[in-house]
């Protein structure tokens, strides 16, 4: 069975380098970045040919997230 897990290393690399890759596609290994690009497959593909069979693929958003009013 797998291990599962937490993916904190990836959440701390996103908070501390969302400014710099805003807009982008990143492919994450721990507190490593393997991969950026336009898409979630072209950053999954090269992360694969890289090795890395099941890195986190995320969006980095390019702009603060508007509040939710729920209306």
């Amino acid at each position: 069975m797998g291990t599962i897990s937490s993916r904190s290393l990836e959440q701390d690399w996103i908070v501390q380098h969302q400014a710099e890759y805003a807009g982008v596609w990143v492919a994450l290994e721990g507190a490593r970045l393997v991969a950026q690009g336009s898409s979630a497959r072209v950053v999954l593909d090269a992360a694969r040919s890289k090795g890395y069979e099941q890195p986190l693929v995320v969006h980095i958003p390019s702009g603060p997230e508007l509040p939710f009013g729920g209306w």
